[in-house]
């Protein structure tokens, strides 16, 4: 994505065979830890490898965070961009998933203050046309997988409506949550991430994160007018 489109260009054939046999033994064998600290010797699969495992994770997350593909896409991009850049400085003893989602977190939370200085002072500005909702019209990629898309034409189609119906629903019930328990109820539903990892994600202890991702779920079934079934 950052690396790897570019490192790949400037290889002949024989490198790039190579360069693929060696992505895939590390796909399959290597923990993060040991491709943060592969990269930090000098070899250059191993971030190829680290852009392969998060790029989907990341985005999902930022895309859910902040409302735009385009402005994922660019938070995604970032991120790479500060991992890239403190790979030396990477705690092997840290949780390597824990230590990119925090550096994804601030940035989109940086994005986001960036983004409302600039709408307060479009505030004192005269408008012009219709102001449009924040992702209209965009492409919905990143938006809660399709219950349905695999069934073939034979599936009961008032099922696969209500299915998709609810699935709708459910995001826009989490796109309305405040953004504290937004991101919380993602890192844990939608990235799976253990309670333990998430706090170290929001800086706060194991118990604030309970009582915040409880909250969430409240929230969000007042949101939706009904139960919310999360474990």
């Amino acid at each position: 994505m950052i690396a790897g489109a570019t490192l790949a260009a400037q290889r002949c054939p024989g490198q790039e065979q190579g360069h693929r046999a060696r992505r895939s033994t590390l796909a399959n064998e290597v923990s993060d830890a040991e491709l943060m600290r592969r990269y930090s010797a000098g070899e250059a699969a191993a971030f190829d490898e680290i852009v392969r495992r998060y790029q989907s994770p990341l985005f999902r997350f930022l895309k859910r965070c902040c409302g735009s593909s385009e402005d994922a896409v660019d938070l995604v991009q970032e991120t790479f961009v500060h991992v890239f850049r403190a790979a030396c400085r990477y705690d092997p003893e840290r949780s390597f998933r824990t230590w990119i989602f925090t550096i994804a977190r601030r940035l989109a939370l940086d994005h986001a203050e960036s983004c409302a200085q600039r709408q307060r002072g479009e505030l004192h500005r005269p408008a012009h046309g219709r102001p449009t909702r924040r992702g209209e019209g965009e492409d919905p990629e990143g938006a809660l997988p399709d219950p349905f898309a695999d069934l073939d034409s034979g599936v009961n189609v008032a099922r696969a409506v209500a299915a998709r119906e609810a699935v709708d629903r459910l995001a826009e019930g989490v796109s309305a949550l405040p953004g504290e328990y937004r991101e919380i109820f993602l890192l844990r539903y939608e990235e799976d991430l253990e309670l333990q990892e998430i706090a170290d994600i929001l800086g706060i202890s194991v118990g604030a994160a309970k009582v915040r991702l409880h909250r969430a779920r409240e929230r969000l079934r007042e949101l939706l007018g009904s139960s919310l079934e999360t474990e």
